[in-house]
């Protein structure tokens, strides 16, 4: 059942690919008997015939050096013979890490700036960490995407503000270099709101300190932010409009969304299979994937510039308005607006 839920969550080629992968050992370690030896067979070629496209949509003709039995061999036994010679081992580490740091790309200026200081990785590259042999320091959920639960977005917000937190984060933009991350996330999902309490706690507790198209590095400051305080409220329901208050000079407006959540027979379908999906509209254009269980959280909206960033990296999608869209019923949009010392903002370079 787990395997089933890998598979159909995310819903996209890879993952289904692999169920259905896995699924053709299960299907072969059932006990058919002899005189049903060739359900088995035929099964699992057919689990293979779906599975082996779908993990290989990119490059097709890569199947056929997968199932290359004598490169097979060859592979197993140079991983076998890495086990037992350490020093070879740790060449080959050594390797690799070269290699991806050429694909990281992380300029010197930035690595020199996180020396002797400990880092959180944004929103999910944390072979980063090996790779530079940084000091991590993870929260509770340490790729961003999985924090898709209230409770697992407020452990990661409490990490985040407390002084025993990460001193550093070093984000990436994987946006720059990886088409599939249109919107630098999965699943067409907006940054700051993947998950949304901790890109409020990071926008009070750090604050950029070098800036480049592909990494930006953050340092913790002193809590910039003041209690929010509310500043509207609208009932409304899915497929209507609803406009973004205007967010005061030094502050930035964030929203908390009620009635998105899962709730009903939804937990039900949500438990077996998936919860129906939702989306957020911006300004009747750009739409988001929206994750019922942190709409409620507090999405960034809008902000100065200078507050939330610009261009890539930038934290808010200077909304003037939001629709949700995917269901049917009734919503209320809470919103807030937050004051920043922007100070600490204005200090981070390039």
């Amino acid at each position: 059942f787990a395997l089933f839920k890998e598979g159909i969550v995310r819903f996209d080629t890879p993952h289904l690919g692999a169920y259905f992968a896995t699924m053709v050992v299960f299907w072969l370690a059932v006990p058919w008997g002899a005189a049903r030896r060739l359900i088995p067979a035929v099964g699992a070629v057919a689990l293979l015939a779906v599975a082996v496209p779908l993990q290989l949509h990119d490059d097709p003709g890569q199947a056929w050096d997968l199932l290359n039995g004598v490169d097979n061999v060859h592979r197993a036994y140079d991983q076998a013979d890495l086990l037992v010679h350490p020093d070879e081992r740790s060449q080959a580490a050594a390797e690799a890490a070269v290699i991806m740091a050429v694909g990281y790309g992380i300029d010197p200026r930035m690595l020199s700036e996180l020396e002797g200081h400990s880092v959180a990785i944004d929103p999910w590259e944390i072979a980063v960490v090996w790779t530079y042999q940084l000091d991590w320091s993870p929260l509770p959920v340490f790729q961003n995407y999985s924090a898709y639960t209230a409770k697992l977005d407020q452990l990661n917000a409490e990490r985040i503000a407390s002084p025993e937190g990460p001193e550093m984060i070093l984000r990436q933009n994987p946006a720059k270099g990886l088409s599939q991350y249109p919107t630098r996330t999965i699943d067409r999902r907006y940054p700051a709101w993947d998950p949304p309490a901790q890109a409020l706690a990071t926008l009070c507790n750090f604050a950029p300190l070098r800036t480049t198209k592909r990494w930006q590095l953050l340092e913790r400051v002193p809590d910039r932010c003041a209690e929010p305080q509310p500043i509207g409220s609208v009932e409304s329901s899915y497929g209507e409009t609803v406009l973004v208050p205007q967010a005061p000079r030094g502050a930035v407006v964030f929203v908390r969304i009620h009635g998105a959540e899962v709730s009903g027979l939804e937990s039900l379908r949500s438990l077996l299979y998936r919860a129906k999906p939702r989306y957020a509209v911006v300004d009747g254009g750009d739409r988001f994937r929206l994750i019922p269980g942190t709409a409620g959280d507090g999405l960034l909206l809008r902000g100065e510039p200078q507050l939330t960033g610009a261009g890539l990296l930038a934290q808010a999608p200077q909304a003037k308005s939001i629709e949700l869209t995917g269901l049917a019923g009734d919503l209320r949009y809470d919103f807030y607006s937050m004051a920043l010392d922007d100070q600490a903002a204005q200090s981070g370079g390039n």
